[in-house]
Order: structure tokens, then C-alpha cells, then sequence
């Protein structure tokens, strides 16, 4: 395997990891009422069950994600890697300082 496919594989790898994390932190801080859901579609799921919350989501963030494994050679592929994962980095970090100034 070259150098530059497992630094993508790495990033996926974690991108699974970020994905878990974001779907659980947002129901701990819907729960807590320190968040509100911002996805129109995600937040009546969550209205009616949060365990279906965290599996739809989870099962589209998965599917995106494995989509981006498939091609993970395509240029395409490797930038939407890059930009998801700087954009949960950056949404869990939102999640982080969110809750710690609630």
C-alpha cells in the first residue's frame, strides 16, 4: 500500500471515530438542553427517538464515508476527505468549548 493511501485510510479511519462522537455528544447535549439539533430533518428524528437519531446518522455518515473508501485513489475522493474531516475536527471542537462554556 503507498504512503498517500494510508494517510487517507488513516483519515477515514477517523472520520468513523468523529462521526460516533458528534452523533453521541449531540444527543448528551440536546438531552442536557445545552444544544438544539440544527438539521431540520435530523432534529424531528431526535424529537422522536434518539437511538434512531444515532442510527440514521451514523448509517449516512457511513455510507458516505465507505463511498469515500471505494474511491479513495479519485483526487475528488482524497479533497472531500480532507474537507470532512477538517470540518468535524472543527465541529467537535465546537462541541467541546460549547459545552464547557454551559
Amino acid at each position: 500500500m503507498q504512503k498517500k493511501n494510508k494517510l487517507i485510510i488513516t483519515c477515514l479511519k477517523l472520520l468513523v471515530v468523529l462521526c460516533m462522537l458528534d452523533a453521541i455528544l449531540t444527543v448528551a447535549w440536546i438531552t442536557m438542553d445545552i444544544a438544539i439539533e440544527a438539521n431540520p430533518l435530523m432534529k424531528v428524528l431526535i424529537q422522536e427517538s434518539n437511538i434512531a437519531f444515532v442510527v440514521i446518522k451514523l448509517l449516512v455518515s457511513y455510507t458516505g464515508i465507505w463511498i469515500l473508501y471505494q474511491n479513495q485513489k479519485n483526487n475528488l475522493a482524497k479533497i472531500a476527505t480532507y474537507f470532512l474531516l477538517t470540518i468535524y475536527i472543527a465541529l467537535l471542537t465546537y462541541h467541546i468549548f460549547g459545552a464547557l462554556n454551559n
